[in-house]
């Protein structure tokens, strides 16, 4: 009996045992897979996490993880790109911008060239204006041309001469009326002139003084501002240029012109300032700049006779005479320095 209790006892044992090695085996196995996912979710975990890792040499596989991770230089070269094409894209706003200042700085200055320039043309036109100046007087086919433009003109008085070398001038020019002239000085000088040969288009005093002998319209005053530019009044050669005490009081120049053809001749311009030629230069009647009008009331001159008959009040002007320069005495005296035109 008990022989067959131990004989039935160990196989029974023995199933129950191969049982339980058969679940160990399988939770092992259970958990031998479960580690080896583990270790692979680490694995891939850690690759992708930390870029410091070696990546493999193989080409398939760094072309995959390229792939699904690309590596750290990628990115940088795509940042470094993007900051390249934010710095064209910035240079560019700048050369833009500078560009915009330089063409902003250009059209300013064009715009003062041409500013500029339109104005020194105005000024030239305006210098050209009423040149050569028209006539007021003539003598034996000799035209002189009033010395002031007509736009600057105050007034036109004939007169006599202080000398006997003063030459009788025909002027084109209506009189004007004296009496009226004392209340109401007005010439009649027309707004528009012609030019160069053409008579002045305005009226003219003829006015004798009592402590004068000598011929009536032997010589011209034309009225002016002080420093209103003179020109010549004949065409020809300026022989002579010199000072001379006016009324022993003021210093005063003169400027002496032979026209062209006629040594006979010698016109005398005075009462100016600031003279502009010299002996031998060459001169254009109404066209040649001489000098400026002296300010005659200004440096204490008074009783000036154009005076009273001007709007101005001031009397300034400047005074043209033909002379003789024939006469006895004259070329040894009024003519002693001048040059001798060829």
């Amino acid at each position: 009996m008990t022989e067959d209790i131990q004989h039935n006892s160990g196989p029974r044992h023995a199933k129950k045992t191969n049982s339980v090695g058969k679940t160990v085996a399988i939770v092992l196995a259970i958990a031998l897979l479960l580690g080896a996912l583990g270790f692979a979710g680490y694995f891939a975990y850690t690759k992708n996490s930390l870029p410091f890792l070696p990546v493999q040499s193989n080409a398939s596989s760094s072309s995959e993880e390229a792939s699904v991770n690309p590596p750290e230089s990628t990115n940088a070269l795509d940042a470094s790109g993007e900051e390249s094409s934010l710095s064209s894209a910035a240079l560019s706003s700048g050369d833009l911008y500078n560009d915009r200042a330089k063409t902003a700085a250009q059209e300013k200055a064009d715009k003062e060239r041409a500013e500029a320039e339109a104005a020194a043309a105005a000024a030239e036109a305006a210098a050209k204006a009423g040149i050569p100046t028209p006539l007021i007087a003539e003598y034996d086919g000799v035209k002189v041309h009033t010395p002031i433009k007509a736009q600057d003109l105050e007034g036109i008085l004939f007169h006599q001469a202080a000398t006997e070398f003063g030459l009788v001038l025909s002027t084109q020019l209506p009189e004007a009326d004296p009496e009226k002239m004392l209340t109401d000085p007005d010439y009649e000088i027309a707004e528009e002139q012609p030019t160069g040969d053409a008579w002045l288009i305005a009226k003219a005093l003829h006015l004798w003084r009592a402590d004068t002998t000598t011929d009536m319209d032997t010589s011209i005053d034309v009225g002016a501002e002080a420093a209103t530019q003179v020109y010549a009044s004949v065409t020809g050669t300026v022989v002579l240029v010199k000072t001379y005490r006016l009324y022993d009081m003021i210093d005063d120049y003169e400027v002496h012109i032979q026209p062209d053809g006629r040594p006979d001749l010698d016109v005398v311009t005075i009462h100016i300032q600031d003279v502009s030629v010299k002996a031998g230069d060459k001169v254009v009647g109404g066209e040649t700049p001489l000098a400026k009008v002296r300010d005659l009331a200004g440096e204490g001159i008074t009783d000036i006779q154009l005076a009273f008959y001007s709007k101005a009040g001031h009397g300034n002007h400047t005074h043209v005479q033909v002379n003789n320069a024939d006469a006895p005495t004259y070329r040894e005296t009024r003519l002693k320095d001048a040059i001798k035109v060829e």
